[in-house]
């Protein structure tokens, strides 16, 4: 009895055993692919000495970042007068709203005063030689000389207010306007100034590694000219190659499994492009298994944790584990990507 349970648990391994060689196996084929992006070149905005480096090859920099400085001192004076000419603008704008001095307005304002004084004596006089008038202690021309002496005091307190609030309204209609359009022009030309010197002081767009630098300290740069290689995580991908046959088993946004060779880290790719033309086999490509002359090209995206512990152009092994030959297995197959180092 245990040798016949025995002789069925080796029937059933033996089972096993040919189901994975005839059906696992047989439905696995290795692609070779590899990991790129499209590289970024950073460059010098504006022509001038490259006076610092901020970063080395390899370094890992975050958005904004600080990469290289040019020499800025001829960017920094025009910057220094610009805000000069700014401030300037807008004390002579403010000026011309107040209207005069307050040392002119305070001597207009002590004449007043004194003429203010001279109609007050000048109505006592009035009024005494007119009561004398009615009493016929005095004659008419003196009645009508301190008449007219009150009528000239109170005018010139009219013409004296009148200076006064002269002197306190602002300029011109045309001159305001004129201070306004100065202020905005040296707002403009501060702007400019401050752009320039902003260009100096080169910044990383995005996160990301330095790959490569093109020049030193020291070096000219010409307006243009790309001073470091950058590699942006968002554009790194996986890239294979698929015979017509095996294409027909994948779709844009298909997901697939994925493992690093050599540890146990694993991560899900997912595939957003697919080509519409063929291609001739890269060399680089060509394998026993994969040794078909034209091919299409599959891009897969792959999860940005691990991005930055990998490096580009390492040949990938994607395996291909095709759809077992029964209907409830379905037609799908999946990728496992192991990755060397």
């Amino acid at each position: 009895m245990t040798k016949y349970i025995y002789s069925i648990l080796a029937l059933i391994i033996m089972a096993i055993m040919l189901f994975y060689l005839f059906f696992v196996l047989d439905n696995q084929k290795s692609v070779t692919g590899y990991l790129t992006s499209e590289l970024i070149y950073i460059s010098a905005q504006t022509s001038g000495e490259l006076i610092k480096l901020e970063v080395k090859e390899g370094d890992i920099v975050n958005f904004n970042q600080y990469l290289f400085f040019q020499d800025l001192a001829s960017e920094y004076n025009h910057y220094q007068a610009a805000k000069a000419q700014l401030e300037q603008a807008k004390f002579e704008y403010a000026d011309v709203n107040k209207g005069r001095r307050k040392q002119e307005i305070d001597e207009l304002l002590a004449i007043r005063q004194i003429a203010v004084n001279t109609a007050e004596f000048a109505k006592k006089r009035h009024e005494r030689i007119k009561a004398l008038r009615e009493v016929n202690f005095s004659n008419a021309q003196e009645l009508e000389d301190a008449q007219e002496k009150l009528l000239n005091a109170e005018r010139h307190i009219a013409e004296i207010q009148a200076r006064i609030d002269l002197a306190q309204l602002p300029g011109r209609d045309d001159a305001i306007a004129a201070a306004e359009w100065r202020v905005k022009f040296a707002e403009a030309n501060y702007e400019e100034a401050k752009r320039l010197l902003l260009k100096k002081r080169v910044r990383a767009p995005m996160d990301g590694r330095i790959l490569k630098i093109m020049y030193r300290k020291g070096e000219w740069i010409n307006a243009g000219a790309p001073v470091i290689q950058f590699l942006d995580w968002s554009l790194v991908y996986l890239e294979f190659y698929l015979s017509i046959q095996e294409l027909a088993n994948i779709n844009i946004g298909d997901s697939f499994n994925a493992i690093i060779a050599g540890t146990n880290q694993e991560f899900n790719a997912k595939i957003y492009y697919i080509s519409q033309e063929p291609e001739f086999t890269p060399p680089v490509l060509y394998s026993n298994w994969q040794n078909s002359d034209i091919l299409y090209k599959v891009k897969a995206s792959i999860p940005a944790e691990i991005i930055p512990d990998i490096k580009l152009g390492v040949p990938v092994s994607v395996v291909l584990k095709q759809a077992y030959p029964f209907p409830t297995i379905g037609s799908k197959f999946y990728v496992r990507q192991p990755i060397h180092n």
